[in-house]
């Protein structure tokens, strides 16, 4: 062989070797990279999983907000009708008081 062949093939190895070792370092960022890309798939299917949850709970905590709504509204519609059957009550009492005292001073 001679010194042209040599230093050729001395080139195209180092070239090689040099080629070698940034496919090897490439080939560990893909895999970093993978990985972190794997945790935040599931950190990501975490924090979906906990909005369904929170979007259930905030479905519920509306319906019982409703029906809260609602009771109230009922109570309300009540509540003079209570009031005036109390006060009928209260005024009853009296007229009875009032009839007793009557009678005792007749």
């Amino acid at each position: 062989m001679t010194e042209e062949i040599r230093k050729q093939i001395e080139l195209i190895r180092s070239r090689f070797l040099e080629l070698h070792q940034e496919m090897t370092t490439l080939r560990e960022r893909v895999g970093l990279i993978e990985d972190e890309n794997n945790r935040l798939r599931s950190l990501n299917k975490e924090k979906e999983l906990r909005i369904g949850e929170l979007e259930n709970n905030q479905e519920l905590l509306s319906a019982r907000i409703e029906e809260y709504e609602q009771m109230s509204l009922h109570v309300q519609t009540q509540l003079p009708n209570e009031s005036d059957r109390a006060i009928d009550h209260l005024v009853r009492e009296i007229d009875f008081c009032i009839q007793q005292l009557k009678s005792s001073h007749e």
